[in-house]
């Protein structure tokens, strides 16, 4: 049974095809994803509105749901990036006619066709990823991490801003240097990749 996984750029994986015995992240990582933008759906009907009036802006580090929140964006952002290079590598082998078995000939091409094919489709969230949610930057730190990813890696993230629970909204900025995030909506993102990736799964509507 072959079906489009990649709408957008027509990406087609044949679920019978028994050299690709074991792919049940097709399964689970698209659940996954639902389940963590259900949740904070849930706490964006209960605990705002798209009616409030200005300010519409809120950040509230008394928040309770604070803690869960950015948890739910750490795990989305990692499971997005492992289901959307995963989409990528069959985009490869598609058109190169390879199989699982020829990956281990060609590693760096795999690697740099994966790695591409995210950051064509979610750059602010793989850049947000790779300094927070994969590895705290201050754990881990790369050449063109500084001061300012260090603290902000290990920092509550999530703000609000009407009607989304976002992150990245505020950069943080010490000792001269200075975060570099794009805001992203996890509820908002979601619902713009269901319609080319997950068309079977929808959120409630912001009310």
């Amino acid at each position: 049974m072959t079906t489009t996984i990649d709408t957008e750029r027509n990406i087609t994986f044949d679920f019978e095809d028994k050299n690709f015995p074991n792919v049940h992240l097709f399964h689970y990582l698209p659940d996954g994803l639902h389940l963590l933008a259900r949740s904070v759906r849930e706490l964006e009907n209960n605990n705002f509105s798209s009616k409030m009036p200005k300010p519409v802006f809120k950040l509230d580090l008394d928040d309770p749901h604070l803690g869960i929140l950015t948890c739910h964006f750490h795990w989305f952002a990692n499971s997005l990036v492992n289901y959307l290079r995963f989409v990528g590598l069959i985009e490869l082998l598609n058109e190169k006619n390879w199989t699982f078995n020829d990956v281990s000939a060609h590693k760096n091409i795999v690697k740099d066709h994966c790695g591409s094919y995210v950051l064509s489709v979610i750059p602010d969230i793989l850049h947000w990823r790779n300094k927070v949610s994969a590895h705290f930057s201050v754990t881990d730190p790369r050449n063109d991490d500084n001061i300012a990813d260090f603290t902000y890696s290990v920092m509550h993230q999530v703000s609000f801003m009407i009607p989304h629970y976002e992150t990245g909204r505020i950069n943080f900025g010490t000792d001269g240097f200075t975060t570099d995030f794009k805001p992203w909506s996890l509820t908002k993102t979601f619902e713009d990749l269901a319609s080319r990736y997950w068309t079977d799964k929808i959120l409630e509507p912001i009310r």
